[in-house]
């Protein structure tokens, strides 16, 4: 089955759409933890920091995806 013209386009702009997100995810729970570390008498940042672990992960699985899309789009170009 062939992919409609526009489906890797779609994809890659879908992907780059969630790895955007996951970068507003870390940027968000780093300075949640920071802002806790300096203003709380006793700071609980181990889910801030958890969530920065698992949103670099999914970062990098949303990476290897990108990569994999933008191989298919070069392939057919040719």
């Amino acid at each position: 089955m062939t992919q409609p013209k526009d489906f890797f386009d779609k994809k890659y702009l879908t992907l780059k759409g969630l790895h955007y997100l996951q970068a507003m995810i870390i940027n968000e729970a780093t300075e949640q933890s920071h802002y806790e570390q300096h203003n709380a008498d006793n700071p609980d940042t181990m889910i801030y920091d958890y969530m920065v672990q698992q949103a670099k992960l999914e970062q990098t699985r949303i990476d290897f995806s990108l990569a994999n899309v933008e191989r298919m789009m070069h392939e057919k170009e040719m």
